[in-house]
């Protein structure tokens, strides 16, 4: 693959991280208001974690595939979501939990 289809792609994919958390940031805060600010921080962070996971494995061993590159780049949109929707306002919550 060359530098300017790598550059293409990559473009892409940033695009399709945008758009799911644009699509997604507004049901995430309703969702949260229903089950729970905490709750649904801590679920985001365990797709942030899922996401470095899965990069790390992909680098680890080698996989150039354009289709898991995609897969994670969308679950980071859904926690880049979960993130700029609940982390401001809800970390003390959720450090109030964690300290009980």
């Amino acid at each position: 693959m060359g530098v300017v289809r790598a550059a293409q792609i990559a473009g892409v994919l940033c695009v399709c991280r945008n758009a799911v958390q644009v699509v997604l940031s507004f049901p995430i805060g309703a969702m949260a208001d229903r089950v729970g600010h905490a709750r649904a921080l801590g679920g985001g962070y365990v797709v942030g974690a899922t996401t470095a996971l899965l990069t790390a494995l992909a680098f680890w061993y080698d996989i150039k595939s354009v289709s898991m590159l995609v897969g994670v780049f969308l679950l980071v949109g859904l926690y880049v979501a979960v993130q700029y929707a609940l982390d401001s306002g809800d970390i003390g919550e959720v450090i109030a939990i964690v300290a009980i």
